[in-house]
């Protein structure tokens, strides 16, 4: 004779062992981290990465043939305080 482990509403017993293996939630999850992993892997290696490359590297003075050295916000004061002809009327431009 089997050993019942629910009652008749289909709810387990107090002390009853659980099943082994995931739950249908985990295994829902898991299957949606899955398929959205190739996304987030893409997010990260053509979106992100370069985003943060390029936020770095704004703060440095850089060129292919040389390493980056590090100027701080001198570009950004050189850009924003008028020492760069080109900003402004290349910012208004990508505006219009």
């Amino acid at each position: 004779m089997a050993l019942r482990l629910t009652t008749a509403t289909g709810r387990r017993k107090a002390g009853a062992a659980p099943k082994p293996g995931l739950s249908i939630a985990r295994r829902e999850e898991r299957y949606g981290w899955l398929f959205a992993s190739p996304w987030i892997i893409g997010f990260v290696l053509f979106t992100a990465g370069p985003m943060i490359a390029s936020f770095y590297l704004s703060f440095t003075e850089y060129s292919i043939a040389s390493p980056p050295r590090w100027v701080g916000t001198a570009n950004y004061e050189k850009a924003l305080g008028g020492g760069d002809p080109l900003f402004w009327p290349s910012l208004g431009r990508t505006f219009l």
